[in-house]
């Protein structure tokens, strides 16, 4: 999975992914605004993804076929 963040200045990144229980699958930190995210050890589903950077929260649906 692949996030680009619009502001590009952005360092301590993190990145939380919770299956469609609430279990949370990753916990990864990121310095930069481009960021990829290897899902190929998720199972198959629908997980939601939350972006903590600059004090702001973006959450967002991702769904792995």
């Amino acid at each position: 999975m692949n996030v680009e963040l619009k502001n590009q200045n952005t360092e301590n990144i993190k990145v939380e992914l919770f299956d469609s229980l609430g279990k949370n699958c990753k916990n990864e930190s990121f310095s930069s605004a481009q960021i990829k995210i290897s899902t190929a050890d998720l199972a198959s589903g629908i997980y939601v993804v939350k972006i903590t950077a600059d004090n702001q929260i973006a959450v967002k649906k991702f769904i792995k076929p």
